[in-house]
């Protein structure tokens, strides 16, 4: 079950017991610093696609290239760092974020994807420090991943009618690299009041290996599959739109309404993630997701397109938390679920990766199979991990 009830592997108390509101706020509000760009990059790629700055295929390899060195260092730092000195690496990983947005103008094909490549490693670190640090330390894991996600996609509405309405058409896509920057030195006022170091796992002491067990990494590896499926289709929103006779406009608007849907669906799931099991969430989210792309490939009017979009907006940000307490019930020591952040961002990277072999400048729609595929493997995963489990013996925080 997810949340904190009904399974004695989350019934953890949690670090919000001794944490202040103040403090998991700036916690959260780092962790959008990381993800401020993500709900707006295929925009903002289709955009420097449309400008001739990068190609179709670079789409994917720019945001391939990104969420994996993000997934990366956000894994290694799950490894290897412990979580201490939290806000001279959070500053150390703002500022340089700030110098790369800037550098963003200035660049065009394989500098786009070198930039991207390089802006995931401080992102990664900040994502460690939510994910690994916080989430993976509280009672309702759940309830957190959709408060965080929750405040990310408020963000990312208000940046995308503000980017759509006032900066693209006076200043065109150079000037959102310059708002984004702005925006991330924000980011340093959350510093401060952000916890500057975190406890040990529940059932792990501070030395003991951080080593995932074997179903901890079928869990892993049923996320990065999963959510490698919807990425694999979504950072092609524009390039399918301009397949279905539809303009750049188009898109934004589903852009739009896919980032206004995640509003309540991640709600829905902060509030539902303690009466809701895991494994019925993907299964009926799945075969919505399924149904979406579906559309996507019969070539759709605008509002349809567009409605689709708002649906898997509105279903993946509902679905995405509840991979924590599907990682956490393969998993009870909690050590899956510290990787659970890298594992969902490497993919993030994998889906785009994989899809640039399966398009082209003028068919993209072998993303929507390759999508598909991914879920159902996804999905497949989890149930098997869910159908197998063994009654776990509840272990006290060391």
């Amino acid at each position: 079950m997810a949340g904190g009830a009904g399974h004695p592997g989350l019934a953890f108390g949690g670090v919000e017991k001794t944490m202040s509101g103040t403090a998991i706020g700036a916690a959260i509000a780092l962790g959008v610093v990381a993800f401020l760009m993500a709900g707006v990059m295929p925009l903002l790629l289709g955009a420097l696609n449309d400008a001739h700055t990068i190609t179709v295929k670079q789409i994917g390899l720019a945001a391939m290239s990104e969420a994996l060195a993000t997934g990366t260092t956000a894994a290694l730092a799950g490894f290897f760092l412990q979580a201490r000195r939290l806000r001279l690496l959070a500053t150390i990983a703002i500022l340089v974020l700030v110098g790369l947005d800037f550098s963003m103008p200035h660049v065009s094909g394989n500098g786009v994807i070198l930039v991207r490549a390089l802006s995931g490693i401080p992102e990664g670190l900040l994502i460690w420090m939510l994910i690994g640090g916080m989430i993976a330390r509280t009672g309702t894991p759940a309830r957190w991943y959709g408060a965080f996600f929750l405040s990310v996609t408020i963000t990312q509405l208000l940046l995308t009618t503000f980017l759509g309405v006032v900066v693209l058409p006076r200043f065109g896509v150079a000037g959102t690299f310059y708002v984004f920057a702005g925006l991330r030195l924000l980011g340093l006022i959350a510093v401060f009041l952000a916890p500057n170091e975190y406890g040990p796992l529940p059932s792990t002491g501070t030395h003991d290996s951080l080593v995932p067990p074997p179903r901890g990494w079928l869990a892993l590896l049923a996320a990065l599959i999963f959510i490698a499926g919807g990425a694999s289709v979504s950072i092609f929103l524009v390039p399918l739109a301009h397949q279905a006779g539809l303009d750049f406009r188009t898109a934004h608007i589903a852009q739009s309404c896919l980032i206004a849907a995640q509003i309540p669906g991640s709600a829905l799931a902060t509030f539902m993630a303690a009466r809701l099991r895991h494994m019925r969430v993907f299964a009926v989210g799945g075969v919505v997701t399924l149904c979406a792309f579906a559309a996507y490939g019969l070539g759709p009017s605008a509002w349809v397109f567009i409605g689709a979009t708002a649906t898997l907006g509105f279903i993946g940000i509902f679905m995405n938390p509840f991979l924590m307490p599907m990682s956490i019930e393969a998993d009870p020591s909690r050590r899956a679920a510290v990787q659970g952040g890298a594992a969902e961002l490497l993919g993030l990277a994998a889906g785009p990766l994989l899809a640039s072999r399966v398009v082209s400048e003028h068919d993209v729609h072998g993303a929507l199979l390759l999508g598909g595929c991914l879920i159902v493997l996804g999905v497949f995963i989890m149930a098997m991990l869910h159908f197998t489990r063994r009654p776990m013996v509840e272990t006290a925080p060391a």
